[in-house]
Order: structure tokens, then sequence, then C-alpha cells
């Protein structure tokens, strides 16, 4: 009861909280979505999801940032790494 979470194709992630409007959840990102993604096969991955909760003329906005580490061999057997904002948005409750 009043901690915030995330349901994400049939998973419930619990966000840990940092400071006042400030949670996030990290997980692992599944071979499905890496290869989506335009990863070679055997890449791994991690995403980390952050909510900042502001108040706007009374209405609240949940602003999510998704950064995502991905690992990789190229095909010359050379480790690769990129990390970038894979998801961004926000929603609006108003009052």
């Amino acid at each position: 009861m009043g901690e915030y979470f995330i349901e994400t194709f049939g998973q419930t992630y619990r966000m840990q909280k940092l400071a006042a409007d400030i949670w996030t959840y990290a997980t692992d990102a599944s071979t499905q979505e890496l290869s989506q993604m335009g990863f070679p096969k055997g890449a791994a991955g991690h995403h980390v999801v952050v909510k900042v909760i502001t108040h706007e003329t009374s209405v609240e906005t949940h602003r999510i940032s998704r950064v995502t580490t991905v690992s990789w061999r190229d095909g010359e057997g050379k480790e690769r790494w990129l990390q970038f904002v894979s998801l961004q948005g926000f929603h609006k409750r108003e009052p």
C-alpha cells in the first residue's frame, strides 16, 4: 500500500524511492526486446527507469525515462557497449 509500481508486459516492478517525488527500478532487457532494437544475438542489456513527479498548476505530472545499457560482441569479436534513452514520456493526473 502506498508504494509506486509499474506493470509492463505482465510483469510488476516495485519502485524504490530515491527522494521526495523521485522513484526508480532496474530490470534486465529481454533478448527478444534487444533483437527488436537491432542488437545481434548474444547481446545483453539492462534498463533503469526513473520517475519524477512534478506538481504544475495543481496537475500532478509523472515524467518517466528509461536508460538502457547494452553489451555485445561485434563481427570481429570485439566487445561493444552502448547506453541510450530507450523510452521517455509522461502522464498527468488532474484533480
